[in-house]
Formats: C-alpha cells, structure tokens, sequence
C-alpha cells in the first residue's frame, strides 16, 4: 500500500526533538501503511536510527555525510517521498490530534502549499504566518500594533493572529504540507539557504510559480517549541544570516529596490517596537538585536 502522507523530518543534534515528534505521532495518527516517517541527518554525532524506528509505520532513514544545511537535506527528503502529499516537518514540533491528516487532504485539493496554526508550549499563537513584504503593507504594519488591527488588516501584515483560512505570502518552515510533486518542482529549497530565510523564499517562489501558500489554523494546530536547532547552530550569528538571506529572497523576487524599501519598513516597525518597550520598562534585546543584523548585512 502506497502511503498517503510523508513526513519529511530533517534532524541535527536533535535526539530529544525526534523523540517527542515520534512519540506524538504515535499517540495521534495511525501506525498502518499510510503514513511514512522520512528522517534526513544533517551529520549528527549521534545516530537517530534507534528514535526513528519507534515510529510504526512506513520509515526511511538517510544519514548524510556532512552538514548539506536544512534547505538541502528537506530536498533530499522530497525526493525520498512516496506518497502523493509531503509534510515538511522540523523535530520539535508535537502533533496534537490528528488534524495534521485534513491540513494534509486539503494541500492536495487546494494544489497548495499549506500551514497550521503554530502553538508556543503554553499554548499562544505563535507567527507562522505573513502578508506581503513589500509595497505598502509593511508599513501599515510597522505603524499599527497587530494588537488592535481589525481582521481585513490582520490578513496583510499579521495573518497568524485570525483563526480562518486564508492566503498569505509565507508560511514558517515549521510545518508546511504541499503536494509532493509541487514541492519537487519548487525544489522545495534553493540549497544556497542553509538555514534562516528559506521559507520566505519559499513562499516568494511558490508564489511567482502561480502556487497558492494558504495558512489554515481552523484546520489544524501543532505545537512549535521553536529555534532549537539554530541556537545550536548559529548561537551567535542567527540574526545576521536571517537578514542576509531574507535580502537575497525579497531582492530576487521583486528586485533591489523593493528589498531597500521592505528593509526600511522593517527598521522603522523594530525602531517603534523598541520605543514601547524602553516606555514600558520591558527588555528590548531581540528588537535591538534585529536592528543591528540589518545595519550589518
């Protein structure tokens, strides 16, 4: 039986992750034929054969012999799928029923790419989602808190805030389900992004292929502890490389004046975030810390 979805799970010192990703979906989806676990091993110290295989259901494993970078080892993924719906997937997320099966059901209807809804572990929403990059939303929302925004709004500058399904420009590498063929022809990931960035030039691409990238949070919910695996591998430089590559991603989709003027918006929404907080006495270290990788790149 050929199965129906593939998880496409790329692991790097992520043991633990692993664990709790297979163990959710064992406590959640079927262990038949129609779901198939694919996990790519960007070189790990330690091998995730043993976690892997606590998994029930269809497996492959593919450990590669050096760091190819998350965009890289996602393709190879892909390209190992057998079922007719992929679901790129990191290792930390954890399922928590089984709606991931109609995110799953509803790419391949729609022909799209397409996201749930992204829990932080106490459950708030977390953004996975985003309007456009460019031209005047931006701006618009760099002015108006996504606070107080009505929903028309919300869905050109904070969509993961609305609970409907809706078309957005980019949806979070975190868990993205596409009809297989789709994602192969996209690539998913241009392999020059290592890490950071490569799910809004997903989204960029995808788009300007005619490809709808709908986030659908009354689908489905997951849980997203977030930023493992870069802190591992970037503890220092994260910002600076997310900068540098969402540049890349917007100057190659509309140009680099676009990219000048989406920079400008994004400085001047961190500048204000920064003000209300230094006001409210609350600690501006991410905004600042934003502010100084876009100076740099």
């Amino acid at each position: 039986m050929k199965p129906a979805i593939s998880f496409v799970v790329v692991t790097w010192e992520s043991l633990d992750d692993l664990a709790g990703l297979v163990r959710s979906m064992m406590e959640h989806l079927p262990t038949d034929d129609s779901i198939e676990l694919i996990v790519v091993d960007n070189a790990s110290s330690e091998d995730p054969t043993e976690v892997a295989q606590r998994w029930r259901g269809p497996l492959q494993i593919e450990r590669l012999g050096s760091n190819l970078g998350f965009g890289a080892a996602s393709n190879q993924g892909v390209r190992m799928a057998n079922a007719p719906v992929t679901l790129l997937c990191n290792p930390d997320i954890r399922l928590l029923d089984d709606s991931i099966l109609r995110l799953a059901e509803f790419s391949a209807e729609r022909h799209a790419l397409v996201g749930p809804r992204l829990l932080w572990a106490d459950g708030t929403k977390q953004p996975s989602s985003s309007g456009p990059v460019t031209g005047l939303w931006p701006w618009v929302g760099a002015f108006t808190p996504g606070s107080i925004q009505p929903d028309w709004m919300l869905v050109r500058t904070e969509p993961w805030r609305i609970d409907r399904t809706t078309e957005v420009t980019w949806l979070t590498g975190a868990a993205i389900a596409g009809p297989t063929e789709i994602l192969e022809r996209l690539g998913p990931f241009d392999e020059r992004i290592e890490l950071m960035s490569e799910d809004l030039d997903l989204g960029l691409r995808a788009r300007g292929a005619g490809v709808a990238v709908l986030f659908s949070p009354d689908l489905c919910a997951v849980m997203h502890l977030g930023g493992r695996s870069l802190d591992r591998r970037f503890p220092d430089s994260g910002r600076e490389l997310a900068a540098s590559n969402r540049a890349f991603a917007i100057r190659r989709a509309y140009g680099e004046g676009a990219e000048k003027r989406s920079r400008a918006a994004l400085s001047t929404r961190l500048r204000l975030r920064r003000t209300v907080k230094a006001l409210l006495g609350r600690d501006d270290s991410a905004e600042r810390g934003e502010l100084e990788a876009l100076g740099r790149r």
